[in-house]
């Protein structure tokens, strides 16, 4: 019975440890280095530093084209970097000025972040250093974002009046739910009780529901054209939140999907056509 009684008790604090790692690996972004860059693709790159008071400081690259008065700022997913979105969206900066960043406590960036909260003060930080520093670059603007950014980008143009036009690749609806998928893909934790008492945790924290954050709740604020690109065999965020979305947004909107691609893999999927069919959204809108 002793015996017994150690092997549970070493088995229950296993469990224990397992679950407080999984949770850490979800809830405090990992940063994976950046290991792509703008001169593996032939691009000439300005290094920049954008503070963020009391939080840390966002690294990013600036990619001119000095033939485009537009930029677009992209924004990578969850466990990302700046270099993972640069891979997919390089062939942008044939006609328009290029923002790469890391969000706060991703890639090279400093500092923290609540990941499903702070995401689009980061975002409003880069836009804000980028049409005060390059006025004559950045007269219309344009966001990307991917997974995690794509709901960052969201709430913030659900908010912002100053975004021509909107990419959303792999959006979530729901942040209780791309949690739960997430966290069970990866790690096999379940929700109920423990991712469930983690975000009951963090609402408690930042003293607001991030569930109420999601693009289920945001989304019909954006009124900017958006361009929502999502993968028909994406399990962690399935194809029909897209559908979700799409149907809450107020502007000019197009839904396409990737036929193969999973989870943010529709550029590899879909190749040519994934270039082609971004800028024929840009070329219209923006």
């Amino acid at each position: 019975m002793k015996i017994f009684l150690i092997c549970l008790a070493l088995g229950l604090v296993w469990v224990v440890l397992s679950v407080v790692r999984a949770l850490c690996y979800y809830f405090r972004a990992k940063k994976p280095p950046v290991v792509i860059f703008p001169e593996d693709f032939g691009l000439v790159k300005e290094d920049i530093r954008v503070p963020v008071p009391g939080k840390g400081e966002i690294s990013g690259w600036f990619i001119a084209n000095p033939n485009s008065t537009k930029t677009i700022v992209l924004a990578h997913g969850f466990s990302m970097n700046k270099g993972d979105i640069l891979r997919r969206t390089h062939f942008l900066a044939k006609d328009y000025n290029l923002c790469y960043f890391d969000f706060l406590g991703s890639g090279e960036s400093t500092g923290r972040t609540d990941v499903g909260y702070s995401e689009p003060g980061d975002i409003e930080a880069v836009m804000r250093f980028i049409r005060q520093t390059k006025p004559a670059s950045s007269q219309k603007m344009a966001l990307y974002g991917l997974s995690q950014g794509a709901g960052a980008a969201v709430r913030y143009a659900s908010t912002q009046q100053g975004v021509s036009c909107v990419i959303l690749e792999a959006v979530y609806f729901s942040f209780k739910d791309i949690a739960r998928r997430w966290i069970w893909k990866r790690r096999k934790t379940p929700y109920f009780p423990l991712v469930y008492s983690y975000l009951l945790f963090k609402d408690i924290k930042l003293h607001c529901r991030l569930d109420d954050l999601s693009p289920k709740n945001t989304a019909p604020g954006v009124t900017a054209p958006t361009l929502l690109i999502h993968g028909a065999k994406d399990t962690i965020s399935p194809f029909a939140n897209a559908e979700k979305v799409y149907a809450l947004l107020s502007g000019p909107k197009e839904l396409w999907a990737v036929a193969q691609a999973g989870h943010t893999s529709c550029a590899k999927e879909a190749a040519a056509a994934y270039a082609d069919k971004i800028n024929h959204f840009l070329s219209t809108y923006f």
